[in-house]
């Protein structure tokens, strides 16, 4: 028979640790992939641990909200409420100074040994910190959802998802720069992760031209989260409006302006052969679409059917012809593989990497090489910011 009392003390307990995480952890962050993430945290730092310091949900900017805005709009920011900019884990270095021991010697009076001790500072060996680092920032989403019926809505939602973390870390990276604290930082590891997904860029001071932005985060963090929800709102703009001219649309339009002095059988004639060639080149594209669309279709089914998980192949395939029908995607995949599937030898050093790199599985020989890559360079940070003495 089952103890009440057990039962009695074990609801106390879970109902005190549901209290005292919702009051330490207001932004209800857990999910299952936070406890692996906080591990990789410590994993990083490595034997500098205590010098480098993982820190999860650190307040790196954090700003009043203007009461007397009365335009202000509620949805962005609520008044009474505080602008926030908080990474959900990050990578702390303090470069601390040994303060010189305080006695009682030649030229000493017992005023400089009373103002030394006190609540602000240690009588015994004490250290001042005199600059600051943040050497990794990392945004982590939610997984993407177990119960996907296809690869289709299991792609959909990792891209949406890489792409809003990127997003946001990069503008967090844009406030670390603009932050006096971290003045001597040149540049930062920054992370994007969904879940056992993640990716990474070195971000530079250089690359930023303008102060950070609190209102632009804000509304970022907006777009992002109504992509999340399959909400366009206000994007849902033609982006064919917005694409800039094609050089053989350039090419086009000079062999309109012709000399004024052809007749009007020769400019009919003309036309004629370029609303021909317009029509061709339309409907080559119109057919590569279809066809696209056609083989994108019969891998969804294809995969669907096996129903035993998406490999690194079956992602990229996915994407590869998810680009030639759909032109928004294009853009941004079609020239390189989304996940990284190879192996690590030959990759470049962390610091030379341009640009954000393929997306990668916890676990895989890519994900533990720049893991690796990723210590090295915090070793580095260290090395180059040890504790020196107060001369």
């Amino acid at each position: 028979m089952i103890n009440i009392n057990i039962l009695l003390d074990i609801g106390i307990c879970l109902s005190l640790a549901f209290v005292a995480s919702v009051r330490f952890n207001r932004r209800r962050t857990e999910d299952s992939t936070h406890p692996t993430w906080s591990l990789i945290m410590v994993h990083l730092c490595g034997t500098q641990l205590g010098r480098l310091q993982p820190i999860p949900q650190y307040r790196l900017y954090y700003s009043e909200a203007d009461l007397l805005n009365l335009d202000q709009d509620p949805d962005k920011t609520l008044p009474g409420c505080d602008v926030e900019v908080i990474p959900d884990y990050c990578i702390l270095l303090h470069r601390a100074v040994f303060m010189p021991d305080v006695h009682l010697g030649a030229g000493r009076t017992l005023r400089d040994l009373l103002n030394s001790v006190g609540p602000l500072n240690l009588p015994y060996h004490s250290i001042r910190i005199s600059t600051s680092f943040i050497p990794v920032l990392v945004e982590l989403k939610r997984p993407v959802s177990r119960n996907s019926v296809d690869i289709q809505q299991f792609m959909s939602e990792l891209v949406v998802f890489v792409v809003n973390a990127q997003e946001q870390v990069e503008r967090q990276a844009s406030c670390l720069f603009s932050m006096p604290n971290f003045y001597r930082q040149s540049y930062v590891v920054a992370i994007a992760a969904v879940g056992e997904w993640w990716c990474l860029r070195v971000f530079w001071r250089s690359e930023f031209d303008e102060v950070f932005d609190a209102g632009g985060y804000l509304d970022n963090i907006g777009l992002g989260e109504q992509r999340e929800a399959g909400i366009d709102g206000d994007r849902m703009t033609d982006l064919e409006d917005l694409n800039l001219v094609q050089p053989d649309q350039i090419d086009e339009m000079r062999r309109i302006l012709v000399p004024l002095e052809e007749s009007t059988q020769e400019r009919q004639e003309r036309q004629k052969r370029e609303r021909k060639a317009r029509w061709q080149k339309r409907q080559e594209s119109k057919d590569a679409r279809i066809q696209g669309y056609q083989d994108w279709r019969a891998f969804v089914d294809k995969t669907q059917s096996v129903m035993t998980g998406y490999s690194e192949q079956d992602m990229n395939q996915y994407l590869r012809l998810f680009s030639i029908w759909d032109h928004t995607w294009a853009n941004r995949w079609a020239t390189q593989d989304f996940v990284e599937s190879g192996d690590p030898k030959g990759y470049q050093d962390l610091r030379q990497l341009k640009g954000w790199s393929k997306v990668m599985r916890l676990g895989s020989q890519a994900s533990s090489y720049w893991l690796d890559q990723v210590q090295e360079d915090l070793s580095g940070w260290v090395h180059r910011n040890d504790i020196e003495d107060d001369q």
